[in-house]
């Protein structure tokens, strides 16, 4: 079969439907591949606390942090490595 002007013309406008068809796919992919670890990360840190997990048991250290911050007494609240709470207030 010869190429013609009407093949070239029907295979263009498959083409350029294509195009963005494709980029789709692909810009999906890299943001799902992106996305899905810091998710998984987040889904972790937020599977027991007070919010999401009517059966948490709280601990003394997230107890005292939740006091300071509904009194409002208290400069920063740190993280330690050890994942202790650690509240310092104007006080000390």
């Amino acid at each position: 079969m010869v190429w013609s002007q009407t093949h070239e013309v029907c295979f263009c406008r498959l083409l350029k439907k294509a195009i963005p068809i494709v980029g789709g796919v692909v810009g999906g992919g890299i943001t799902f591949l992106s996305f899905k670890p810091c998710c998984l990360r987040l889904k972790d840190a937020l599977a027991d606390t007070m919010l999401s997990n009517p059966h948490h048991v709280s601990k003394e250290q997230e107890n005292a942090v939740y006091d300071s911050i509904i009194t409002g007494e208290f400069d920063k609240i740190i993280l330690e490595d050890d994942d202790d709470y650690v509240v310092t207030t104007e006080e000390e």
